[in-house]
This record gives structure tokens, sequence and C-alpha cells, in this order.
């Protein structure tokens, strides 16, 4: 019988660092496929008019491209969100952040899944 092993948030970034795109849900790594033209379209546009509403009101943060965000406490949970919006309270101190620091730890309370259709 095969012993399954539990993946981290870890072991999700080191695999990016190899080129691999995974994502980790229940310690479960979950393999993600290279988005198309349509998606970073949608990604781009929501991302900009969401990015301009949250400067001028000084909300917090949004950012793109697939960015891992760990949403529990012991790293067995972590997302790829295509665009995402984090609070100014809840947004790393520093503007610039190290690739190496590993994802933004966020509250799954709230959390909801979101896909947009290419349109």
């Amino acid at each position: 019988m095969a012993t399954r092993m539990s993946a981290t948030v870890d072991d999700v970034l080191r695999l990016a660092d190899a080129g691999c795109r995974f994502e980790l849900v229940g310690g479960e790594l979950v393999e993600m496929s290279p988005t198309g033209f349509g998606h970073g379209d949608v990604e781009l546009r929501v991302g900009r008019r969401l990015g301009d509403f949250v400067d001028r009101h000084r909300l917090g943060k949004v950012v793109v491209g697939e960015v891992l965000f760990q949403l529990d406490a012991n790293g067995r949970l972590a997302r790829a969100a295509g665009v995402a919006f984090v609070r100014r309270d809840r947004s790393p101190r520093s503007r610039r952040v190290e690739s190496g620091s590993g994802p933004p730890r966020i509250s799954r309370q709230g959390w909801r899944d979101f896909s947009a259709a290419d349109v």
C-alpha cells in the first residue's frame, strides 16, 4: 500500500522555482494549466478597474497574475488568484515584497471562489 504524503506551501514554492505551477487544496497538489489570451485579457481589465478604484479610495492592494495566497494557518491550503484584492490592513507593509518571501496568509473567512468565462 502506498503512503500518501501531504504537501505544504513550501512544496508549492519549491515547485514554482522549478517552473511548475500548482495550487494546494487540503494538502494535495493541484496542477494549474497555462492561462490563455482571453483569460489574460479579462484578468487585465478586471485588475485595472478594481485597482483604480482601490487606489483612489486607499483601500489596499490589487494584484494580478495567479498570485498564490495561503488560506490557512497550517500551510495546507493555498490558491492562486487571477485577480485579488487585499485590504490595506492585511497588505504587506513594504511596497517591495521579496519574491522568496512566500505567499501572504489570509483568513479563509469570507473567501469565495470566482471564475470568469472568456468573453
